[in-house]
């Protein structure tokens, strides 16, 4: 058996046995003591899917990377990046007295933590050393610390040893982030060339945290406002021969309550995923889902108006997506952590618990408040929730209320519910508080949050590590007087650079022509401009590369060109260009009378008669369904325009062109 699988092993026997030992343990607060556990650091690469889920779970658990005897710096480089990759702490210690101060490091940790040098960490049950009380003065002593610095003062920097610590206090600086987001190359100009390590404080730690990983930082996270230090114990590790023996680990699956896992079950489930069928990396949806990261936010209206309409990008990373032109990215959002506190906290729910339940995607095993996050419970129930939660509600006139709106009878107001007042799971629910199905069960009755599709603007040939959306958060009033806004764009919207976003990728009937020297004729309307966009820029590609191309018309419609001309320096480069031949705007109230993009195709109707039925070319409408209709007649009239048969059946003609493939619409 290799050395990976082995430290598989240890890690998964250390962790499962040391859990068996603080079970054991005569006092509660023993049995919330975290685990000690050895993994050699050549086998990281076998056992990162488990500590992922380890860190996503918080789970109490100490891991001691052990290196080689040189210590060579590829073994500390492969360290750090696993923090890095975790958002977990990474420890390392010396000899000597050290070890004193590392034992106090780890047990600082609020989860999971990463300890790097495990062979000098000391193996003894009696290894563990209480926090020491520290006295009076300004300079403040114990047997095992000593303080320097003002009386008043509201950070510290803790250095481990003497001999290290004047060239420390010496060598350390401040960093100020003025604005934000920050980004790496500007932070790498004001950073000495010497520094190695940065400590981030504040708010944004994970969006800074991510920002420097760039720079190749050893980055740490530091809360200062949460999480007072307990007892911490050490216990026996006992070192893993790996070159010596095999191992094999044979576990199985105990049958479980859904609603009464417990953190062994799912330590079981994260470090023996072949045995127990346990699938933990990405959501459990039906589509296949890609982890990206946000790159760029950034709005395309002032900030003083009303639409708020932006540029998402995100970054691909490794993450192997790819796409078509005029294909759709699915958003798998989460609920916002405000959303789901309050949620909690009214039904009740302990959001640190442990649950496994059943959806139609496969089982979920998670923390309560991680579920939360996913769960559709700020969606449009359908009727069925209303009967399937009368049967859990225990005060009568409820009950009856439920069934009575899930019933034929009821057919009337629950459509004013649902079409009108647009209430959601949560609505309800906080309607009838009797109501309260275990949490397992109400995760199946409301199951998880649905994808959100968004057409894609660019084109992954001219950018192929991006893909880029064009987003309007939706808002409004519903029928009980509530300002609403829409859950994805919300959430899109508050995504800053380095955030991570769950995609898929979804097929669509916006689709180039094969010949690259057929006509495109696009009219978009708000965000209906996204898919036009990727198909210009890779119209351009092609015409850099030297290819010939054919017309590109292109309808813009808006209701004001100051604030809602989106991409218009990229338009007026492209006709500049000769990418695009036409390119007609209409803005409906930058005028006394309104001028719709009907209009505006009418006025050059000729040229669309030429590209469109003499040059064979291809039709996009992509926006709201209202102006279909008229864009519909237009297109009709063109038809007439070059025909000699003065009774042409201009639909049955538009009818022809549909099954073409060329008058397409993407409509919502």
């Amino acid at each position: 058996m290799s050395s990976t699988r082995l430290g598989a092993g240890s890690l998964a026997l250390g962790f499962l046995g040391e859990r068996q030992k603080l079970k054991r343990k005569r006092s509660d607060k023993e049995r919330d003591r975290a685990a000690r556990v050895v993994v050699p650091v050549r086998a990281l690469g076998c056992v990162r899917a488990s500590l992922e889920q380890a860190a996503l779970l918080s789970l109490p658990l100490v891991v001691h990377l052990v290196g080689e005897e040189d210590d060579s710096v590829e073994d500390s480089d492969a360290c750090v990046e696993m923090a890095a990759e975790l958002g977990v702490a990474l420890i390392s210690c010396r000899e000597g007295d050290e070890k004193k101060t590392t034992a106090l490091a780890v047990q600082a940790a609020p989860s999971m933590v990463l300890h790097k040098d495990a062979s000098k960490i000391p193996a003894e049950e009696d290894a563990v050393y209480d926090l020491p009380q520290t006295n009076g003065g300004d300079i403040k002593t114990s047997d095992k610390y000593e303080y320097h610095g003002p009386a008043d003062a509201v950070s510290v920097v803790a250095v481990f040893g003497h001999a290290a610590a004047s060239d420390v206090l010496r060598a350390t600086g401040l960093l100020v982030v003025k604005a934000w987001p920050a980004g790496a190359d500007e932070m790498a100009k004001v950073l000495p060339e010497t520094v190695k390590t940065v400590g981030v404080l504040g708010g944004q730690q994970e969006s800074l945290f991510r920002q420097m990983l760039p720079l190749g930082l050893t980055v740490a996270l530091v809360n200062l406002t949460s999480r007072t230090l307990g007892d911490f114990t050490g216990s026996e590790i006992e070192q893993q021969k790996t070159a010596e023996k095999e191992e094999r680990i044979d576990i199985e699956e105990e049958e479980q309550e859904e609603n009464k896992v417990t953190v062994e079950d799912v330590t079981k489930g994260l470090l023996f995923k072949e045995a127990l069928d346990a699938k933990t990396t990405l959501p459990k949806l039906p589509a296949k889902t890609y982890a990206v990261t946000v790159k760029e936010n950034r709005r395309l209206t002032p900030t003083h108006y009303h639409r708020h309409i932006f540029h998402l990008e995100l970054d691909l990373g490794d993450s192997g997506l790819t796409y078509e032109i005029g294909e759709a990215l699915g958003v798998h959002p989460e609920n916002s952590p405000q959303e789901v506190q309050e949620f909690a906290a009214a039904y009740p729910l302990d959001l640190d618990e442990i649950v496994s339940y059943r959806t139609e995607e496969g089982r979920q095993t998670q923390t309560t408040y991680q579920a939360l996050r996913r769960l559709d419970l700020w969606g449009r129930p359908p009727k069925k929730f209303y009967l399937d939660l009368s049967e859990h509600a225990t005060d009568p006139r409820e009950k009856e209320r439920l069934a009575h709106l899930a019933s034929p009878a009821g057919k009337d107001e629950f459509k004013q519910r649902s079409d009108v007042d647009m209430l959601t799971y949560a609505d309800i629910l906080q309607e009838f508080p009797s109501a309260r199905p275990t949490f397992t069960t109400l995760a199946a009755m409301v199951g998880p949050v649905k994808r959100r599709e968004y057409s894609i603007a660019s084109c992954q040939r001219l950018a192929p590590s991006i893909v880029a959306l064009m987003v309007v958060v939706v808002g409004w009033t519903d029928g009980r007087g509530r300002v609403r806004s829409g859950h994805a764009s919300t959430y899109l919207s508050r995504l800053s650079p380095g955030a991570p976003l769950t995609v898929s990728v979804k097929p669509s009937v916006m689709k180039l022509p094969t010949d690259p020297m057929a006509p495109l004729i696009m009219a978009g309307l708000g965000t209906g401009l996204a898919p036009f966009r990727a198909f210009v820029q890779h119209r351009a590609l092609e015409k850099s590369l030297g290819k010939e191309v054919g017309p590109v018309l292109l309808y813009i419609g808006a209701r004001h060109q100051r604030e809602e001309y989106c991409y218009g320096e990229e338009w007026e480069a492209y006709a500049a260009s000769g990418v695009i031949t036409l390119l007609s705007t209409a803005f409906s109230r930058d005028q006394l009378h309104k001028v719709y993009i009907q209009d505006r195709m009418r006025q050059t109707l000729p040229q669309i008669a030429d590209a469109y039925l003499a040059k064979h070319g291809s039709f996009y409408l992509c926006g709201p369904t209202w102006p279909v209709p008229d864009v519909t007649a237009v297109l009709e009239e063109a038809v007439a325009s070059l025909s000699t048969d003065t009774k042409i059946d201009t639909r049955a003609e538009m009818d022809r062109l549909k099954d073409q493939h060329r008058f397409v619409l993407e409509v919502y």
